[in-house]
């Protein structure tokens, strides 16, 4: 290694993460994915973020609205929605990863995930819904019972991310 390629590394080093075991650490595409094991609850959960929940407030003259990541944590509907997707859907290795995923990213990406919590585990919500949903969630519509996501638009956002997914592991190892 160069004296001038050691000094950048020394420079840069308190700013990067080195791939480990732990979930949310490390480079992506080099030692972490995007997803990972959670695609498929990336997926549902993406599905059902275009969907109007009864905390959520007109965000434009348009119509669109706006939901905050208090509103999804809180929501019966979307929670009962999202595990449902993810039971008929996704193979996750474990509970314990499946809930982690519901702990951090139900509620979205947001700087106070404290104040985000969901009001339900993974397992709270779908035993909570006593009879299968049987009407699809649709863009932008009130989302005020447990629904389907449409198997086109799972499907759809399914290949969309797990290519976004791949790209992204093989640009982590051309650098």
């Amino acid at each position: 290694m160069t004296r001038s390629a050691f000094g950048l590394l020394v420079l840069l080093s308190p700013s990067l993460r080195f791939a480990n075991a732990d979930y949310g650490h490390g480079l992506r595409g080099v030692g972490i994915t995007i997803y990972g094991d959670t695609l498929c609850a990336a997926v549902c959960r993406t599905c059902l973020d275009t969907s109007t929940l009864k905390c959520s407030t007109l965000a434009s003259s348009d119509g669109d609205a706006a939901t905050s990541a208090r509103c999804y944590s809180t929501d019966n509907s979307f929670q009962t929605s999202l595990a449902y997707c993810i039971s008929t859907h996704c193979h996750i290795p474990s509970l314990g990863q499946l809930e982690d995923y519901w702990q951090m990213s139900l509620a979205g990406d947001s700087d106070n995930e404290k104040l985000n919590v969901p009001s339900m585990t993974y397992a709270e919500a779908l035993k909570s819904i006593a009879v299968p949903p049987t009407v699809e969630a649709k863009n932008n519509t009130l989302l005020n019972e447990t629904s389907l996501v449409a198997e086109d638009t799972y499907q759809a956002y399914y290949d969309a991310m797990s290519l976004t997914q791949e790209y992204e592991f093989r640009n982590g190892r051309l650098a």
